[in-house]
């Protein structure tokens, strides 16, 4: 089997699992993971910090993102641009975000897209992950695009019932810096 269709498997498998996990489970998991994320030196010494909005099946970051603005850091999300690439955009607070491509909550249009060599700190979404801190996404690319020549800090945000042995990796994946689970990090 072809990485690709491995890749395409895994993903459907992974979207079952994650239906396992209730509601509560997920507040809990995502909680935990915003406060490690919180006390992580790379959050420590980063200034400026890009981290998703979670949305759906991914960790709710949203305390995370509120924390980071109150304890002083510019905070930065991501604004889908087109297919595949997607810019950082600051914000100042959950009124700054709308519905955006794929119904994410992001930026308007209107506010400026950031240069990335302001972002010390890059927080990462994914399926599932690796010890390794190898990501396995949902498939567009965006974030291995995004990442390709950052030079900051990366930390994977993943459940611990989602860390696989392996993830399926191709050429053009990016390996991340740390992995932050609810029980590790």
């Amino acid at each position: 089997m072809d990485c690709r269709e491995e890749k395409r498997r895994l993903r459907r498998a992974l979207k079952e699992k994650l239906q396992e996990i209730s509601p509560d489970a997920w507040r809990e998991i995502s909680r935990r993971i915003c406060e490690r994320l919180i006390i992580s030196s790379e959050y420590l010494r980063a200034g400026g910090i890009f981290c998703f909005v979670g949305f759906g099946a991914e960790i709710d970051t949203r305390p995370f993102l509120w924390r980071a603005a109150a304890d002083g850091k510019r905070v930065y999300v991501p604004r889908c641009r087109t297919a595949g690439e997607m810019d950082a955009v600051l914000i100042r607070g959950e009124g700054d975000l709308s519905c955006g491509m794929f119904g994410i909550p992001e930026p308007p249009p209107a506010f400026p897209a950031a240069d990335r060599g302001v972002i010390d700190l890059a927080v990462v979404p994914c399926l599932a992950a690796d010890e390794d801190a190898w990501r396995l996404g949902r498939g567009g690319g965006y974030y291995d695009r995004f990442l390709e020549g950052f030079s900051g800090d990366t930390v994977l945000v993943c459940p611990e019932a989602l860390v696989l042995p392996r993830v399926p990796r191709e050429e053009w994946d990016r390996k991340c810096g740390r992995l932050i689970t609810e029980d590790r990090g």
